[in-house]
């Protein structure tokens, strides 16, 4: 039998998280992912129970929660503070230890 896990995945203000992964952990200890889409959906595609669903996405904290039955997920993730100026400083020295080398 095919079941279908569906749910959302947006930021605090209710901005969807095209990209983000979601990973279902099924009954029998193995797992199945799906990848949000522009409108933050995500639809994965199984033929056992699910019991979790974890997402994670660049920038976000990853978070994790109990599936109840066929009721879709809704997942609203916080910004890591201070996430994108430390990338943006990391990838300027990459570049230059790059154009040095």
């Amino acid at each position: 039998m095919v079941r279908y896990i569906t749910g959302k995945v947006l930021n605090l203000d209710g901005r969807p998280l095209a990209g983000a992964t979601v990973t279902v952990g099924l009954l029998s200890g193995k797992s199945q992912t799906g990848i949000a889409n522009s409108h933050g959906e995500v639809l994965v595609q199984t033929t056992e129970p699910a019991l979790t669903a974890a997402v994670s996405y660049a920038g976000y904290q990853a978070e994790q929660q109990k599936l109840e039955g066929a009721q879709p997920f809704r997942f609203a993730l916080k910004a890591i503070p201070g996430y994108r100026k430390d990338l943006k400083k990391r990838s300027k020295a990459a570049v230059k230890a790059f154009r040095k080398g």
